[in-house]
């Protein structure tokens, strides 16, 4: 966010640049003192307003899991990029390589490591943020690479994080709608019932253990999946 100026901006746009993203990653102060990032919340904020003033579109990329980060900060940083005029994001939680000034933190329990669980609960929370605000999700959680597995210590690392985000943000939908019911129906595209039934089928086994029911019709003339009263 900090290399972005007026001068930079007139340089791209003789190049036809239509899209820019910038790594903000949070836009709470501590965490980006913590985290080293190099950039301060105002460079965000004023990185933005030169972008969207020429007509660019806007992508903000954040991350959770950061040194001194929470779930309520992470979601004051998705309000923040809304009120940015973001259209587009990336969620990348925090994984810890080896080699890195956080696994050095890490190894010396100065920061605690973001598991695949938190990630996934509060990346859910955000995915449902900026759907509801047409905020567009490029990506959820770092593509696989070999590179990758070999250099991981700790954090929020998982093949199918994108996958297990969807799935508990229509975990939470089906919750939300259950409100006590002991049953709920649903009417659900074939490309979506993976993710009805979540890795594992951890979605099928959460209701089974809350004892709700779900009555599943496959359809493929539902867009998506929903929850309907028969």
């Amino acid at each position: 966010p900090d290399y972005i100026n007026d001068e930079i901006i007139k340089e791209l746009l003789c190049y036809g640049v239509k899209n820019v993203e910038l790594g903000a990653q949070s836009m709470d102060k501590d965490v980006l003192l913590a985290s080293k990032r190099g950039h301060s919340a105002e460079d965000v904020e004023k990185a933005a307003h030169i972008i969207n003033d020429c007509g660019i579109t806007l992508g903000l990329q954040m991350m959770t899991g950061l040194p001194f980060d929470s779930n309520e900060k992470c979601l004051y940083t998705a309000r923040r990029f809304k009120e940015l005029g973001a259209k587009e994001t990336r969620i990348y939680p925090t994984v810890v390589l080896k080699g890195t000034l956080l696994s050095k933190m890490y190894e010396s329990g100065e920061y605690t490591a973001h598991s695949v669980e938190d990630a996934v609960s509060i990346s859910a929370k955000l995915y449902r943020f900026f759907n509801d605000n047409k905020i567009k999700i490029l990506r959820i959680g770092l593509p696989d690479s070999d590179e990758l597995r070999e250099n991981y210590i700790a954090g929020a690392y998982h093949p199918s994080l994108g996958e297990m985000v969807i799935s508990r943000d229509i975990r939470n939908m089906i919750e939300e709608y259950a409100n006590g019911k002991k049953s709920v129906n649903l009417r659900v595209n074939p490309r979506f019932v993976s993710k009805l039934n979540g890795n594992k089928r951890c979605n099928l086994l959460y209701f089974k253990k809350k004892g709700i029911t779900l009555n599943v019709t496959v359809d493929k003339n539902t867009e998506k999946f929903i929850m309907e009263e028969f």
